[in-house]
This record gives structure tokens, sequence and C-alpha cells, in this order.
């Protein structure tokens, strides 16, 4: 898959989301990074506050480590 490889910038929304799964699992930024595989400093990257640009494989991974469901859907926007 294309996309996979394909950094996109992530959603403010979407990080609390994350760090709220992550604080939920009891789990630290660094023992989330060793059940994905991720660099510590790509985890804390992902999960921090600054804005960045992330994989959807890396989004795919994290969610499989915190027992989450990563979804992606299209919503028809309101017309003018």
């Amino acid at each position: 898959m294309v996309i996979a490889s394909t950094r996109m910038p992530l959603d403010p929304k979407l990080k609390r989301q994350m760090r709220r799964a992550l604080f939920e699992s009891n789990l630290s930024q660094r023992e989330l990074a060793e059940r994905t595989g991720l660099a510590p400093s790509t985890v804390s990257l992902v999960l921090g506050n600054r804005p960045c640009d992330v994989k959807l494989s890396t989004l795919e991974a994290i969610a499989r480590a915190l027992s989450c469901e990563l979804e992606i859907k299209f919503r028809e926007l309101p017309r003018d």
C-alpha cells in the first residue's frame, strides 16, 4: 500500500486521543516504543504537543500496541 509510506500531518485531536489511550493502558512511552518497535524518539514526537508528520504504518503500530482500532473515514463537508 503506497499510503503507508507517505507522511501526513497529525491532527492534534488524534494526538490527544493517543495520549489518553496510553494513559489508560498504564504504559510508559518507552514501553510503547518497545511494543511497537518504534524508536522512543518517534513515540515522543508523535505523542508530543508539537506538530509532526507521521506514517500511517506508525499510527497502525501504535493503535495495535494500545489495543485500539485506527479508523480513517471521509465525511462530506457542509456546503455553503
